[in-house]
């Protein structure tokens, strides 16, 4: 890989953060945990009901895990509804987006890596 595509794709997974962090409606209990060699992050993220995420596509993995009501993951155009208990681990490279239907707000643990 050249250092070109390297930065590239640094470029992306910062504009990305930096978009899903400012655009964000969502609260966390915990901040993103971070240490030498890590490359697994972790928050809980309450979302409010009727949020929803733009569709998003970057390198790396995300796994969701529903810990309170339910919220709906989109990949490709398919609409998958999570419920308490449930999950979902995915290429990000896939097209997603994250909305929480319900008429509650949901509590979602929500990892992901980005491969570079």
């Amino acid at each position: 890989m050249s250092h070109e595509t390297c930065y590239l794709q640094l470029s992306n997974a910062i504009l990305y953060m930096s978009y899903f962090i400012k655009h964000s409606r969502s609260q966390t209990n915990t901040p993103m945990t971070k240490f030498a060699g890590s490359t697994l992050h972790s928050i809980i993220m309450k979302e409010p009901r009727g949020s929803r995420k733009e569709p998003i596509s970057h390198y790396g993995e995300e796994m969701f895990f529903v810990v309170l009501e339910e919220i709906t993951v989109e990949l490709d155009g398919v609409r998958y509804v999570l419920r308490e208990g449930d999950s979902i681990h995915f290429n990000s490279q896939r097209v997603h987006s994250v909305c929480n239907h319900s008429s509650k707000k949901a509590s979602v643990v929500w990892d992901h890596r980005y491969i570079f």
